[in-house]
């Protein structure tokens, strides 16, 4: 008897397709009270008035900061490969010098082998 009731209750919750039907709503009730509608318009609003033009600001100054970076970066790069360039010289100018040095030393001033 007992399964019998559980059965008729199940069954009036339940529909056809074995799901909970919502339930019923008063029409005096609302989804949202007005209340809550207001106050989402005013954060909605001062999103709209504060928020979204700061955060645009931001977002243009971080793009031109990128920018401006990524010009140093490349002038800082160029900058690296000149300075490269000019140090492989003059280590070989110091090389050249190094071996002319040692062969003056080894030959004498005239050309003559000391030793």
């Amino acid at each position: 008897m007992a399964t019998d009731a559980v059965a008729s209750t199940m069954g009036s919750v339940h529909d056809d397709a074995g799901g909970v039907p919502p339930p019923e709503t008063d029409e005096t009730q609302t989804f949202i009270i007005p209340e809550m509608t207001s106050a989402l318009n005013t954060i909605n609003d001062f999103f709209n008035s504060q928020v979204l033009p700061r955060s645009r600001a931001i977002e243009t100054e971080v793009a031109n900061l990128t920018y401006e970076a990524n010009a140093v970066s490349n002038a800082a790069e160029a900058e690296r490969a000149n300075l490269e360039k000019e140090l492989a010289r003059l280590s070989n100018l110091v090389q050249s010098f190094q071996s002319r040095i040692s062969q003056y030393l080894h030959f004498g001033a005239f050309g003559g082998h000391q030793g």
